[in-house]
């Protein structure tokens, strides 16, 4: 059976996608799919103080 990742940043800023995406790569099983995304860019910049705010997009990118 094969398992996925999906990493959601959820700051808003694609620029440390890539990396994250080559680190989880580099670490996964071979039936192992990894999907990394950015919520919009629209989004809180200080999550300790809108975890709230973030989570409604969060909940529409999970299946």
């Amino acid at each position: 059976m094969s398992k996925r990742i999906l990493w959601i940043n959820p700051i808003g800023f694609e620029g440390f996608n890539k990396d994250i995406y080559r680190i989880l790569e580099g670490a996964r099983a071979i039936d192992t799919e990894v999907e990394v995304v950015s919520l919009p860019a629209d989004r809180p910049h200080h999550l300790q103080y809108h975890a709230y705010e973030g989570l409604e997009p969060v909940m529409n990118i999970a299946p």
